[in-house]
């Protein structure tokens, strides 16, 4: 059982030396990591000729900023049986792949895994794990997902050959991770290890830290196709709906855009339930209370 291992990376040469180490470090050795390089201008190809080991392999492009495309090209130039996405600023414990290997061999039928990680500061202090579910378990989480409670961050592995049936990561998408992860969980059940598999680092440039209302809107296409292939109900689909277009709502709050706020709380109301409607009604009065005062 080979593995491929997909990394996106731009300017962050200070960060990716412990990122390969960690890699290079595995116990378990069948594996290729793929390095998608999006136009850095730092001294990022330098540091990885630093690295005398066949099984890393790099590759430069013109920036894109489209990380499902550059996702995409990763898997496509890929030749491992396995796919596991790594980000260029998190690290692995040395044991990651013989676990995914001793799983993925000895359970026959599980295509996708995912486990917990832990989040550390720049200096590598801990501060906190991202999941509390303390065993391990296989089961639909699709449900657990759309309410948050499961995240698409970039600590999973999948059979390459279920690409034949859900597609790739949707180039539509600047990022598609989530609609990957939602449209996955929709097909197949979800292993989860318990054990700490990788870190998490917390520093200024973490691309989650930078909200996007692209992201939101992304999630609402994501929603329709989980509706068209009836992995959610029409309510659920409106519920969810309603649920994104709040979260932008509040975004342009920030941003003090009262037309922006003003259309995406109209569509909240159009799909919230009665039971929520006076709930709403109170964001949206404080909501134009605070612009005319701020005014």
């Amino acid at each position: 059982m080979k593995f491929s291992i997909i990394t996106i990376t731009h300017n962050r040469a200070h960060l990716i030396t412990d990122t390969i180490s960690s890699v290079l470090k595995q116990s378990y050795e069948d594996y290729e990591h793929i390095i998608i390089d999006d136009g850095s201008t730092d001294n990022t190809n330098l540091i990885i000729k630093n690295f005398k080991d066949d099984r890393l392999i790099y590759h430069k492009y013109k920036k894109s900023k489209h990380r499902s495309f550059l996702r995409n090209e990763g898997i496509r130039k890929s030749s491992g049986d396995i796919i596991c996405i790594l980000d260029s600023d998190d690290i692995w414990e040395e044991n990651k792949l013989s676990q995914l290997f001793s799983i993925f061999n000895q359970e026959k039928h599980i295509n996708f895994i995912f486990h917990n990680v832990s989040v550390l500061r720049a200096n590598k202090t801990r501060i906190s794990d991202i999941y509390s579910f303390k065993k391990d378990f296989f089961q639909n989480i699709l449900k657990k997902i759309l309410h948050n409670k499961v995240l698409p961050y970039p600590f999973y592995s999948f059979k390459k050959s279920i690409l034949s049936e859900i597609d790739l990561y949707d180039e539509n998408m600047i990022d598609g991770q989530h609609d990957f992860f939602l449209r996955a969980a929709a097909k197949y059940p979800f292993y989860y290890c318990s054990q700490i598999l990788s870190y998490k680092i917390e520093h200024d440039t973490n691309l989650s830290k930078n909200l996007r209302v692209s992201a939101l809107t992304n999630y609402i296409i994501t929603l329709k196709k989980l509706f068209d292939s009836s992995a959610i109900t029409k309510n659920e689909y409106k519920k969810y709906k309603g649920e994104v277009y709040f979260k932008i709502a509040r975004f342009f709050i920030k941003e003090k855009d009262h037309k922006k706020t003003t259309e995406f709380l109209d569509r909240t109301s159009e799909l919230t339930s009665w039971y929520n409607k006076r709930y709403l009604k109170t964001q949206i009065l404080r909501f134009n209370q605070k612009f005319i005062i701020n005014e």
